[in-house]
């Protein structure tokens, strides 16, 4: 993917600080404006799918803003996200957990755990009574993260 305009490559940015975009509802955002950091935009999607911006560069312009853009990055990133962590601790997410001690799929829920990293959640294998648990990963951006977040956008990775 490469960065068409300026608009968009300052979204980027704004969306690789990590706090700036925050996430109200599916459909309605919060961007921190740049020039104001006490000012935040509502970027909301409407009913025929298309975002848009209380900021005047959209009210006045309607041109897809910094802050729309900074919305579809941090969505994108999410998205990514989600694709790489389907398969944490041996329990792929997205289908049945196998027990990573004897391979079966006679798993139940046991319960989950509050970790700094992020919710566990527990299982036990009714097989051969073995508990185990997956971790589901806090999305915060970390300067490492911020920095992965731009290598990948700037270099057509995701």
């Amino acid at each position: 993917m490469a960065i068409e305009n300026q608009r968009e490559f300052k979204g980027l940015l704004i969306a690789a600080r990590g706090s700036e975009v925050k996430r109200l509802n599916p459909y309605t955002y919060r961007v921190r404006s740049q020039s104001n950091p006490e000012k935040w935009y509502l970027v909301v999607k409407d009913d025929y799918n298309e975002w848009s911006c209380e900021c005047p560069d959209y009210t006045y312009r309607r041109v897809t803003c910094k802050h729309i853009h900074a919305v579809n990055f941090s969505l994108r990133l999410r998205q990514k996200a989600a694709e790489e962590s389907s398969n944490i601790g041996g329990v792929k997410l997205d289908s049945e957990p196998l027990c990573p001690k004897c391979g079966n799929t006679k798993i139940v829920k046991d319960g989950k755990r509050r970790r700094k990293s992020g919710e566990a959640q527990r299982y036990l294998c009714k097989a051969c009574g073995y508990r185990f648990e997956t971790v589901n990963l806090r999305l915060s951006m970390t300067l490492s993260t911020s920095l992965l977040f731009l290598s990948c956008m700037l270099g057509s990775m995701c």
